[in-house]
């Protein structure tokens, strides 16, 4: 079942949060920590892969929940780049979801408050999709808007969430449903033993496995294959915050260009290793800059 609208090419269920960072000189086991800088700033799944698909320039529709409270200014960001908000659910009670995220600038440690995106629910989009994109949430409210959205595949990337929010029953649901996972080594292996299904059991079913390692590249296995593509060097790391939410934005930039999945994977990989050198608020390489990288890149980065 394809979709007849450009539009309709992506769903993206996520968190857009407003996150407050604490950058500190070295994540360790102390008590107190001195911090070196806090700030405020956009993020969430959905967010940082919104702000990065709108400079990619390809169609997607966010799914996702918040507080006029504490988002508002993110709301007028994302019209300010003509991110389509409709079906972005804006409630007036509640806080959030806001994230605190601990940072060294390379490594990270989260505390997550839901708010609004575990009381309230999804608007439902009335429309027909070529991808599901399930990423973070509550996974019986991503399942119930998969059940009753037309897609044509689902792509379930439960992030850093496998572990807290999902059980077995749920992992296995959602395998029932999926065509591509995206997570990375440690959330690969929380799948397999919540599910007791292993990486080529899932192979076989038809399920295309996308397994990212950071500066190490990313591992694709695809029917019986398997398929290493080397990360981009970056030339330098300003901040590593949300490094995967812009793979998956380079990822889907090339799947709406008709590119196939590894290469897709490699300009996931470009568009993840550009933006650590910018951060999400000052990436601007368009889809045609990563694109050009990825042609130059094709034959040495994916063995």
């Amino acid at each position: 079942m394809q979709p007849e609208k450009k539009n309709e090419f992506l769903a993206f269920i996520g968190h857009i949060n407003i996150d407050i960072v604490l950058r500190v000189s070295a994540l360790g086991d102390l008590v107190s920590t001195p911090v070196t800088e806090a700030m405020e700033a956009f993020g969430g799944t959905a967010g940082n892969f919104a702000l990065i698909g709108s400079i990619l320039g390809f169609p997607f529709d966010i799914i996702s929940i918040v507080s006029a409270k504490s988002h508002s200014s993110y709301i007028e960001e994302m019209k300010r780049r003509k991110i389509n908000t409709e079906f972005i659910r804006i409630v007036d009670g509640n806080f959030g979801p806001n994230c605190y995220a601990v940072t060294d600038g390379v490594n990270q440690r989260y505390f997550m408050a839901d708010g609004p995106m575990g009381t309230d629910d999804y608007i439902f989009p009335a429309k027909n999709y070529e991808y599901i994109h399930s990423s973070t949430g509550i996974p019986e409210k991503n399942l119930a808007l998969i059940e009753t959205t037309p897609h044509s595949k689902v792509v379930f990337d439960p992030g850093q969430e496998a572990g807290s929010k999902y059980n077995s029953s749920a992992i296995k649901r959602f395998l029932d449903v999926a065509n591509v996972i995206i997570c990375n080594e440690h959330e690969i292996n929380i799948i397999q033993n919540l599910s007791n299904v292993n990486i080529a059991e899932m192979t076989a079913t038809g399920i295309d496995i996308i397994i990212t390692r950071g500066s190490k590249g990313t591992t694709l296995y695809h029917s019986d294959k398997k398929i290493d593509v080397k990360a981009l060097k970056a030339e330098k790391v300003v901040d590593t915050i949300g490094a995967g939410d812009s793979f998956r934005a380079g990822f889907y930039a090339a799947l709406y260009n008709k590119y196939d999945i590894d290469f897709a994977v490699l300009c996931g990989n470009i568009v993840a290793g550009l933006t650590v050198q910018s951060g999400i608020m000052k990436y601007d390489q368009s889809w045609k800059v990563v694109e050009s990288i990825a042609k130059k890149l094709k034959e040495t980065n994916i063995t």
